[in-house]
């Protein structure tokens, strides 16, 4: 077994249904010495299997503790689905019905992958819209042996797996042996697992083939998500502190800059759009703490992203929410017409946004954002930083976030059942802020207290969001009707469609305004502003000058 591999490893509690890899895992002799003079094996003929796996771009698998393989045998033998849980053992498995099952490819939607069926149905609230990805595939050479015993009974099934030749580049274990219990006799199958972990070299290995193929192709399970992290301490300048939350949100944003310009799926987009918007708002709160003429520029290129794009966005959230509309035969027609609408106007914005990420402004705006960018201070002029922005992150970070939510209390506490929509969405905009705050300075705060903070946030931004989301989508379906109208040979069906959509649009802007209240009242309560007192400790005189 080579070094690197060996590194991958890790040991595991033996058990039946162990699975083994090592250089000689699969050999006659290491199966000879596992059954000794007891048993005896009986082999079935070689076959040719493809292990592939599948997972979004952020593990939502993975994060929901499973992992999805897809088992094609050679020939005209029928694929399987496999959905296995963290320790490696089956929850499930499916056969693949499609015709089209040896299908080639590297992006599925969930239902043009898996056949309708209980596993899509498990999988789809796990999934919801996004791509699946294949993350990596292997091709072995599977035998299959019965262990017999003195009476021609069969106690367990050893399998073994040995790479096909093509594969060997990859520098993986060439073997994988994996024991399998028959009801009834789960002692034999004990007895070889134990047999197997005494054998030099050989090492346990529960989840089989899958781990080993993944780090060699630059994955590793939960690399991604779509809420970024940094390190901060509570003595770091504050102008460093902000650099390194730059960095982060610039590094979120390159990563999905390839899926949003192959249009994966849509939340290659949105987590785009968030990295854009979690940066305007730390040039906007915290910008006084870094070179002025530099956040000036990249404000400038960050408004020009958030532009380029909003009308892409805009139109997902659109066909999002048509498709989980339920509608009955009469208005199908007038359904698919808008859908066919919406995506020709979605393909001339993506068109658009595809030029704009190619061009040499998003490459400007990237060295810009990078500039601001710091790791350990290293990007930072100190000669052009404010005298603020070299202040330590435990002086600054809590006058900063108990400012934002005063301003959020007071905003709110202004708002009446006959307020305009405008002063909401003013509301939504400043827990915005405060949230962003709040997950920017995370790693100092105090996490019970915090958890209580942004679990009554998210509340009341989840009402604002709906409330304003809502409204956007109502005036732009009425734009697009008179459009519609306007060019003519537009089925009266479709209106009809559109005009639900608006009647069941208000619906929901309705329930979200009544939610509102309460929303805010638990938000704006001693609770909550006692968690918000108990996030840091008290802030230090120094801070008057930066209220």
């Amino acid at each position: 077994m080579t070094g690197s591999v060996r590194r991958g490893l890790v040991r595991a509690p033996v058990s039946p249904g162990s699975a083994f890899v090592s250089e000689e895992a699969a050999s006659p002799e290491t199966l000879g010495r596992a059954i000794g003079h007891r048993y005896r094996l009986d082999a079935d003929p070689v076959r040719v299997l493809r292990h592939e796996w599948f997972d979004t771009f952020d593990w939502r698998l993975h994060r929901a503790g499973c992992t999805l393989e897809r088992l094609v045998p050679q020939g005209h033998a029928q694929a399987r689905f496999l959905l296995h849980d963290a320790a490696g053992s089956v929850l499930q498995a499916t056969p693949d019905t499609r015709l089209d099952s040896n299908r080639r490819g590297t992006v599925f939607r969930l239902e043009n992958l898996v056949p309708d069926g209980s596993l899509q149905a498990r999988l789809a609230p796990i999934v919801q819209m996004r791509a699946l990805l294949k993350l990596a595939s292997v091709t072995v050479e599977a035998r299959q042996f019965r262990v017999l015993d003195g009476q021609a009974k069969t106690v367990a099934r050893m399998i073994t797996e040995t790479l096909r030749e093509p594969d060997r580049h990859l520098e993986l274990p060439n073997a994988l042996l994996s024991i399998v219990p028959v009801r009834g006799y789960s002692s034999p199958a004990a007895d070889l697992a134990r047999h197997i972990a005494l054998e030099t070299g050989v090492v346990c290995a529960p989840a089989g083939w899958f781990p080993f193929v993944l780090a060699k192709c630059s994955r590793t399970p939960g690399d991604y998500s779509g809420q970024p992290s940094w390190r901060l301490s509570p003595s770091m300048p504050v102008s460093d502190a902000v650099g390194a939350v730059l960095a982060g949100l610039l590094e979120g944003a390159v990563r999905n800059l390839p899926g949003v310009i192959a249009d994966v799926d849509t939340e290659f987009l949105h987590d785009l759009r968030v990295a854009v918007r979690r940066a305007r708002t730390a040039l906007k709160l915290l910008g006084d703490t870094l070179a002025e003429e530099r956040v000036t520029q990249l404000q400038g290129e960050l408004s020009w992203l958030s532009d380029l794009t909003a009308p892409t966005r805009d139109l997902d959230c659109h066909l999002l929410t048509l498709a989980r509309s339920e509608s009955g035969p009469d208005e199908a027609a007038g359904v698919d017409y808008f859908r066919i609408f919406l995506i020709r106007r979605r393909q001339r914005a993506q068109r658009a946004l595809v030029r704009g990420l190619r061009s040499a402004r998003w490459s400007e705006a990237q060295r810009r954002w990078g500039d601001l960018a710091a790791v350990d201070g290293a990007c930072q002029d100190a000669a052009h930083v404010p005298a603020v922005g070299l202040l330590p992150i435990a002086e600054v970070a809590p006058i900063r976030i108990r400012r934002a939510f005063r301003r959020a209390r007071n905003l709110g506490q202004a708002i009446t059942p006959q307020s305009p929509a405008t002063e909401l969405h003013s509301l939504r905009r400043r827990c915005k802020e405060l949230r962003y705050l709040l997950e920017f300075f995370a790693p100092l705060a105090e996490a019970q207290a915090l958890g209580q903070v942004v679990t009554q946030l998210r509340a009341l931004q989840d009402a604002l969001g709906e409330f304003q989301d809502t409204q956007v989508q109502i005036v732009a379906i009425r734009t697009f009707a008179i459009e519609m109208l306007e060019a003519g040979g537009t089925p009266a069906s479709t209106f009809m469609t559109m005009g639900t959509a608006v009647t069941m649009l208000e619906a929901r802007q309705a329930r979200a305004r009544a939610q509102f209240a309460e929303r805010f009242a638990r938000f704006d309560s001693r609770s909550t502003r006692k968690h918000m007192a108990s996030l840091f400790l008290p802030s230090p005189p120094s801070d008057a000058g930066l209220r």
